[in-house]
């Protein structure tokens, strides 16, 4: 319930994203299924500081832009899945 309220707006088929990480979670402990979560929602938060790092050479004609952390991606649940160590 929770992964579905934070990341409903990131991803076009939520029921269906879901369907693949029980899938692809099966076997796995709740508290590997915790990390995963923990991991999901840091991928959202290492590109903001990325772009972040990018940004604080300041540029002529560079107009400031508000930062704000994106929502979890389907990539983000693929990439943190990749990294899981059941």
């Amino acid at each position: 319930p929770t992964f579905a309220r934070v990341s409903a707006h990131a991803v076009d088929d939520l029921d269906g994203a879901l369907d693949r990480i029980a899938a692809a979670t099966e076997g796995h402990s709740g508290s590997d299924v915790h990390s995963l979560c923990k991991e999901c929602a840091m991928r959202p938060l290492r590109r903001l500081m990325a772009k972040l790092d990018d940004d604080l050479e300041p540029r002529d004609g560079m107009e400031e832009e508000v930062a704000a952390m994106g929502a979890i991606t389907e990539e983000d649940v693929s990439g943190a899945l990749r990294e899981a160590k059941p």
